[in-house]
């Protein structure tokens, strides 16, 4: 199907713009860094990050490529070794973009899971990892919407993501941000063994 053009209404873009700053923060957070300054960008172009692990969310009715924007800089490194566990000097950049593609997973799934409440025939896709070269491509696929936003911690650690939203049939699309309750927190969580 061909994408087309649709409107999203502004209580929709408001309620994406929460869950998306949300599940980013709530998938940045561990014991060192657990506070994080988040900000919208307006502008694309000034994200500045080397390159981004992308996955996607598709429905009937529309697909959403969801963006963590990173870079493999020392302050990278130091969170992801933090949040594993391991000595800054233990992470390598194989391990480090191992990190950033379940990061990707969590921070896609986190929001996979807020739209199933209004979505509840979804699927995701893999992390994939790609320089910022590519970017120059989605801006050829006609988009409905897209927002951008900034998470920084300690004044170092430095992360963003993207939503690019398009749909495929002419349908009113409504989502309404629901805020997780704890109990709800673990309904879907995966195992890992």
């Amino acid at each position: 199907m061909t994408p087309v053009q649709a409107v999203i209404p502004q209580a929709a873009k408001n309620a994406l713009v929460s869950m998306l700053t949300r599940c980013l923060e709530e998938s940045l957070r561990t014991d060192a860094y657990s506070t994080w300054t988040l900000q919208a960008v307006n502008n694309p172009e000034q994200i500045g990050a080397q390159e981004f692990t992308m996955l996607t969310i598709s429905s009937y009715d529309f697909r959403m490529f969801v963006l963590l924007h990173s870079s493999c800089s020392a302050p990278s490194m130091r969170y992801a070794s933090d949040a594993l566990g391991m000595s800054h000097e233990q992470i390598t950049p194989m391990r480090y973009y191992d990190f950033l593609g379940e990061l990707g997973n969590r921070f896609c799934g986190a929001f996979k899971r807020d739209l199933g409440n209004c979505f509840p025939h979804m699927g995701m896709s893999t992390p994939n990892r790609m320089r910022s070269e590519s970017l120059k491509h989605l801006k050829n696929l006609s988009f409905a919407y897209d927002t951008h936003v900034n998470a920084r911690a300690h004044n170092e650690a430095n992360f963003c993501a993207s939503l690019y939203v398009s749909f495929y049939g002419k349908r009113e699309f409504r989502v309404d941000d629901v805020p997780k309750v704890e109990a709800q927190a673990e309904i879907g969580a995966l195992e890992l063994f």
